[in-house]
């Protein structure tokens, strides 16, 4: 009940924290981490750890099935704000380049700021504040993000938690169980929805 009490709210405070945050071209990282920890990563967490303590009594275990929800919601998060710069509504059932739209900064965004002209910053802030921005204006924002190589870093970076996520496994028993565990994690940055 902890746990899941302790999500909830952190869901909540991720959610005010990403209203708080429209428009905001200069997001840090932490907060980023902040604001998807609290969307998506602390949920896979708390029902990871419910999992594991239903299984068991180990507190250790318990804690490293945390850990591993929240790397694979920390990835899961960073993928899908990877697929609104690159995959089509068709693919994942929703309009692509929604972020954008809705003034969220988001990893490959966050990767590249450094890489951007005065010019290109000064029209992805416009973009970002702007109510309703033409498809045209998102789509060059999007190519912008792309060009520079903030998709591929996010990707690294998803990958990176993937990692952290399997390694939390290696104290599990080496089931078939502790098997899908690891395949899950792994096909969340191969998905394409």
């Amino acid at each position: 009940i902890r746990v899941v009490s302790d999500a909830v709210k952190k869901m909540a405070e991720g959610q005010l924290l990403e209203l708080k945050k429209i428009g905001d071209y200069h997001l840090s990282k932490e907060d980023y981490y902040r604001i998807i920890d609290g969307k998506t990563a602390v949920l896979f967490a708390a029902c990871s750890y419910v999992g594991a303590n239903y299984a068991n009594n180990d507190k250790n275990l318990n804690q490293k099935a945390y850990k591993y929800g929240l790397y694979i919601g920390r990835a899961f998060q960073i993928v899908d704000d990877v697929l609104d710069y690159i995959s089509t509504e068709e693919k994942v059932g929703k309009p692509t380049g929604n972020d954008i739209r809705e003034g969220k900064i988001t990893l490959p965004l966050i990767a590249v700021r450094d890489k951007l002209t005065p010019e290109e910053v000064s029209f992805i802030k416009k973009v970002l504040t702007t109510i309703n921005p033409k498809v045209k204006d998102i789509q060059k924002v999007k190519n912008l993000v792309i060009e520079r190589g903030g998709v591929d870093k996010a990707i690294l970076e998803a990958k990176e938690y993937v990692r952290k996520a399997i390694h939390c496994l290696e104290e599990f028993p080496n089931n078939i169980y502790c098997k899908d565990l690891k395949n899950l994690a792994e096909y969340i940055v191969e998905r394409e929805f």
